[in-house]
C-alpha cells in the first residue's frame, strides 16, 4: 500500500515540473524548419477540409 502511495506521488509531482524552454526557431537546422512548415501546412489543410466539410458525409454537424 505504501509503495503504491509513493508512485502516486511521484506522477503527481512529475505534472508540476518547470516547462522546458522551446527551441529557438533560427538555430534548428534548415531540413528541420521545412519539415515543420511542412508538417504544420499539412495539419492546417487537414483542420480546414474536416472544418468545412459538408454534414452527412459520415460525420455529425458540429454547432447547430
Amino acid at each position: 500500500m505504501r509503495h503504491t502511495r509513493a508512485l502516486r506521488l511521484q506522477v503527481q509531482l512529475d505534472l508540476f515540473r518547470p516547462h522546458q524552454p522551446e527551441p529557438d526557431w533560427q538555430t534548428l537546422p534548415a531540413p528541420a524548419r521545412q519539415q515543420a512548415v511542412k508538417l504544420l501546412a499539412q495539419l492546417f489543410r487537414e483542420h480546414q477540409q474536416r472544418r468545412f466539410r459538408a454534414p452527412g458525409k459520415g460525420e455529425e454537424a458540429g454547432d447547430e
